[in-house]
Order: C-alpha cells, then sequence, then structure tokens
C-alpha cells in the first residue's frame, strides 16, 4: 500500500511529537513524571533517576527512527506499531497505583496542573 497525503500527515506529527518528548527528556524536564512511572514498577531505586529520564528520551527516540525507516521500508511498521503501543501502555498502567487517585474524595483522579481550571470554566 503506498503512502497518501494523510499518511504523510499522521507521520509527520508523530514524528515532530515524539521528537520534541525524547529531546526534551533527554535534557531533564519531566524528571519527577518519569521518576513516578520508574518508582510504580519498582525500578526507582535500580536505575538512578537522571538514567530514568535518559532511557525514556531514548525510548521515544527509537520510535521516531522506528517510524521514519517505515516510511522507506514495509519491514520497520510493526516495530513502529509496537514501540507506540508500549509508550502508550505503559504510563497508563501506572493510572492504576493509589497514588494517582485522592481517596479521601472517594477516588477522584489526580489530574494535574489543570486541576483548578475546570471550576473557573463553570464560574464564567
Amino acid at each position: 500500500m503506498q503512502p497518501t497525503y494523510t499518511h504523510y500527515c499522521i507521520y509527520s506529527l508523530l514524528i515532530i511529537s515524539l521528537s520534541l518528548l525524547g529531546l526534551s527528556l533527554l535534557y531533564g524536564a519531566g524528571v519527577n513524571n518519569v521518576h513516578a512511572i520508574f518508582d510504580f514498577y519498582q525500578l526507582a531505586n535500580v536505575i538512578p533517576q537522571k538514567v530514568q529520564s535518559i532511557l525514556a528520551g531514548g525510548a521515544f527516540l527509537a520510535t521516531v527512527l522506528f517510524i521514519v525507516l517505515s516510511l522507506k521500508q514495509s519491514y520497520f511498521q510493526a516495530p513502529a506499531f509496537v514501540s507506540l503501543i508500549v509508550l502508550a501502555v505503559i504510563p497508563l498502567i501506572t493510572l492504576l497505583s493509589e497514588s494517582r487517585w485522592m481517596t479521601d474524595l472517594g477516588g477522584f483522579p489526580i489530574i494535574g496542573s489543570g486541576q483548578g481550571i475546570i471550576p473557573n470554566i463553570f464560574n464564567l
């Protein structure tokens, strides 16, 4: 199957977004978020925190490499797909952790910095 204009747009968006995420993790952004994921899988004590961020950034950039190679050779489509699924599933499973829920509010999820915006929208 020949890639179409839509495929190239999707590939471009994936390459740009994953490259930016990978590079930002390599340069030390989001260290606490990456540490929380490694802590959930009980790897935080095994791997130093700086290396955790480098590993996560490397995983994003490896996925970018697979996507770019899949444009040239269809052989790399399966590794690109698997790496995208792995990048999505690993953080999603951490939502099962008790540290992601406010038990005193009946199990309300901890949203993060956007949590304060929600009540302000309804006050307009």
